[in-house]
């Protein structure tokens, strides 16, 4: 691995529900989520439906970084990595049944998305995560929500004019049913945990 540089981060979440995360390699595009325990009611889950809405939520908060590397991609710089608390806000995306294929219904939100990108949020680094309800194997659930949070990163990089570095500042995550925001037991509830979060965890240093 002469020439190489790879980046092992563990972090150890002591909120609910309660995560032991291990990413390796910071600068990946995906990571690997072990759950530890089960859902407890969270705190509530902001959905912005504009550009400048969303670019206010997902803001880097003031003293929450507390890492700064560098990415051994020639066409990045430095990177600062939000780890206290970083900013998130869930998309209502809509997609086919039992598929990763988006709904034309759901273009103009992620149209605002992409302003949000293009603007504000040029500099971010942001994980879209994806979310499932309970229906189904939570095996199956895991992979369908990895497949339909790839499908939005790859919709915003295709069909937007999106900075040139954005494969790289956006990141994927897949979290399945293991973090419901509301009861699977109503289909309001199971509505609300089919679902994608934007989390910007960090900013380039151009």
């Amino acid at each position: 691995m002469s020439g190489c540089v790879f980046i092992c981060q563990i972090e150890i979440h002591f909120d609910t529900p309660f995560w032991n995360r291990l990413i390796l390699g910071f600068f990946d595009t995906t990571s690997l989520i072990f759950p530890l325990g089960s859902y407890a009611e969270t705190p509530a889950l902001n959905f912005p439906s504009n550009a400048i809405d969303i670019e206010q939520a997902l803001q880097a908060p003031p003293k929450s970084i507390i890492f700064r590397g560098f990415n051994p991609n020639p066409t990045m710089r430095g990177v600062e990595e939000i780890v206290n608390d970083p900013p998130k806000v869930g998309a209502k995306i809509l997609f086919d049944y039992d598929s990763a294929t988006i709904k034309p219904d759901s273009y103009p939100l992620l149209k605002e998305y992409a302003t949000a990108l293009q603007n504000g949020l040029a500099d971010a680094i942001i994980t879209i995560a994806g979310h499932a309800d309970s229906d189904g194997e939570a095996d199956y659930n895991l992979d369908l929500s990895r497949r339909r949070a790839e499908s939005v990163k790859t919709f915003l990089i295709n069909n937007h004019n999106l900075p040139n570095q954005a494969p790289q500042r956006l990141r994927v995550e897949a979290h399945g049913e293991q973090q419901p925001i509301d009861s699977n037991e109503t289909e309001e509830g199971k509505a609300r945990n089919r679902r994608v979060e934007f989390i910007r965890i960090g900013t380039w240093n151009k």
